[in-house]
């Protein structure tokens, strides 16, 4: 997603360049350019604000979210991994609603398999995966509902972002632990507060 801002009281040049650096420093910001002359920021985030976007559910937890899809009805592709599988075992009937894609290791097949994941049921394979290998397991497993964890674009998440739209599943995602700092909308809401305004997206 990209923003432009535009401001107003920014008066110093090498606060500007300190600006720019510290924001280039967030992990989902791929890019900032400052322009101190024409007083405009522009900032690429590599994940997009998933808040208000149709097909898209953010839970704080595993745990919220198994909650949440003991709710529903049709099928669920789990994307998280193999450690946080038990969650999902409280839905009813899922050990033919769930389809769970884990790495392809013992240890994780073993925990999987123990938890009633097999068959068809249990995918094992090894990341990265494109925007079309994950539309292609939605499609195979018939899934309404795609789980995946906020992991940014290093974890592939604009991928599965992208393959669950197409596929016109709801996408469940796992939001990231809390962490010490600012967010990417936390810093671009202080610039708006105290340097001016945000011109377009």
């Amino acid at each position: 997603m990209k923003r432009t801002y535009e401001f107003e009281n920014l008066g110093c040049a090498h606060c500007a360049g300190k600006m720019e650096e510290k924001i280039g420093k967030l992990p989902e910001v791929e890019s900032v350019n400052l322009s101190f002359p024409m007083k405009k920021m522009y900032v690429e985030t590599s994940s997009e604000d998933l808040a208000g976007q149709e097909q898209v559910r953010v839970f704080e937890s595993f745990r919220e979210a198994a909650k949440f899809l003991s709710t529903t009805e049709g099928n669920i592709l789990i994307t998280t991994g193999s450690k946080e599988l038990k969650e999902y075992t409280k839905i009813g009937n899922y050990q033919e609603r769930c389809f769970a894609r884990v790495l392809s290791t013992k240890a994780a097949m073993e925990e999987s398999v123990r938890l009633g994941f097999e068959g068809k049921h249990l995918i094992a394979m090894q990341g990265p995966f494109s925007e079309e290998m994950n539309l292609a397991l939605l499609h195979q497993t018939r899934a309404r509902y795609s789980v995946t964890k906020e992991s940014g674009k290093a974890g592939g998440f604009e991928e599965k972002l992208k393959a669950a739209k197409k596929a016109e599943a709801v996408l469940i995602v796992i939001g990231r632990p809390q962490e010490r700092g600012r967010s990417v909308q936390e810093v671009c809401h202080f610039i708006e507060s105290n340097f001016g305004k945000k011109e377009q997206e």
